[in-house]
């Protein structure tokens, strides 16, 4: 029977982080993380559970995952109790001992302080096994875990409760919800503006014209420039225009296109 004594872990303790709103287009401005664990009996019941925020600069879901673990490992007891993660990349990070999870260039050091402090020896200071993550019900029985053992309907069934538990407590810190709408909706507005721009673009440097396509501008020569020469063109009635006449036709013709016509509206009422 698994039983929690005091503030001291042993069983089996399914370990679970979460991240909100990690979207492109909030920039990382609005990311909510958590972490949860849940300790159960082997009827598979829940008899301890915690779940919190983690420090400010935590801010991957790997980190996330790796803090829950380190919050297990500091009121677990080494070799009475085992850890099931579904953070590959946590669980074998857990045996590259001390001198890896220290180094100067490990971004979560202080978090890895806390585990790898569990032991004497630097290794991993108790049973860490990893185990499929977002499984559905036919996946039990079939799929494995690190450990080699099948997924287990108590397995799934106590992750999926310390994934609601992390989930919440990410969403204690969450951004409200009128923040992260008005940011999807800039960026949905930016995104439209882009394409019109790119099609404006396109427009102008590969545009139709009298069996041709031409560019918003076209290069001068030096002599044309010194004499004050004005080129002339043919315009589509038969007439002679100059280069001015020329352009003027070609943005009308350019303005008859829907999108351009809605892009030039729109900036005018802004203007007024």
């Amino acid at each position: 029977m698994v039983r929690p004594e005091g503030d001291i872990l042993m069983g089996r303790i399914y370990t679970d982080g979460s991240l909100l709103d990690g979207k492109c287009v909030f920039e990382k401005q609005c990311i909510a993380l958590g972490w949860a664990f849940v300790v159960v009996d082997e009827s598979g019941s829940v008899v301890a559970s915690a779940r919190g925020c983690p420090p400010k600069w935590v801010t991957s879901i790997y980190g996330a995952e790796l803090w829950a673990v380190s919050m297990v490992v500091q009121h677990a007891i080494p070799g009475a109790c085992s850890i099931l993660v579904d953070c590959q990349s946590v669980q074998k990070d857990c045996s590259r001992g001390v001198a890896w999870a220290m180094a100067p260039c490990r971004m979560y050091a202080r978090a890895w302080a806390s585990v790898m402090a569990a032991s004497d020896d630097g290794l991993s200071p108790i049973d860490i096994t990893w185990m499929p993550a977002h499984t559905a019900e036919h996946d039990v029985g079939h799929l494995a875990k690190s450990n080699g053992e099948l997924l287990s309907a108590i397995d799934r069934a106590s992750k999926g409760k310390a994934d609601l538990l992390a989930e919440a407590a990410a969403g204690v810190n969450r951004a409200p919800r009128g923040v992260r709408e008005r940011i999807e909706a800039e960026a949905a507005e930016l995104s439209h503006m882009a394409v019109w721009l790119a099609r404006v673009t396109q427009e102008a440097n590969h545009f139709p014209l009298d069996g041709r396509f031409i560019r918003d501008s076209t290069a001068v020569s030096a002599r044309l420039r010194k004499g004050g020469i004005k080129r002339k063109v043919i315009s589509p009635s038969g007439s002679e225009s100059t280069s001015a006449a020329k352009s003027l036709c070609q943005v009308e013709r350019m303005l008859k296109v829907p999108r351009l016509s809605a892009l030039r509206d729109r900036i005018l009422s802004r203007r007024v």
